[in-house]
């Protein structure tokens, strides 16, 4: 029983200290961009990561959940980090992202620029 327990615990610690799930993974046909991941956060929160090929990460926060992404059906998501400002109707550090039917490619904006990019589940 002591053992029972111990495991339980074990897996327990495990599952608290357990990350993001993917969702979604996209990727440049070049060398644009390393990966755009949709990640449902531990905490519940939608987020979009934008790898960069020199490492970087820049992570956003999304308006909306997953359920059109799983279903593989085409959504848009308006991503803004923690810096991000409203005013006047805009939004500073944002994003916009467009999964297409089937959710086999999408198209990012951000930065002034768009990538033309492929997905996978």
């Amino acid at each position: 029983m002591k053992s029972f327990l111990a495991f339980s615990l074990a897996l327990l610690s495990l599952n608290s200290f357990a990350s993001e799930k993917i969702v979604l993974s996209c990727t440049t046909p070049g060398d644009a961009l390393s990966s755009v991941d949709l990640v449902e956060a531990k905490d519940g929160r939608a987020l979009m990561k934008i790898h960069r090929m020199d490492d970087s990460t820049e992570t956003f926060s999304l308006d909306r959940n997953f359920r059109n992404v799983k279903a593989s059906t085409s959504d848009t998501f308006i991503g803004t980090k923690e810096s991000s400002i409203a005013f006047g109707g805009a939004i500073s550090d944002a994003a916009l992202l467009r999964v297409l039917d089937g959710a086999k490619a999408a198209r990012l904006a951000v930065n002034g620029v768009v990538y033309v990019m492929t997905c996978s589940k």
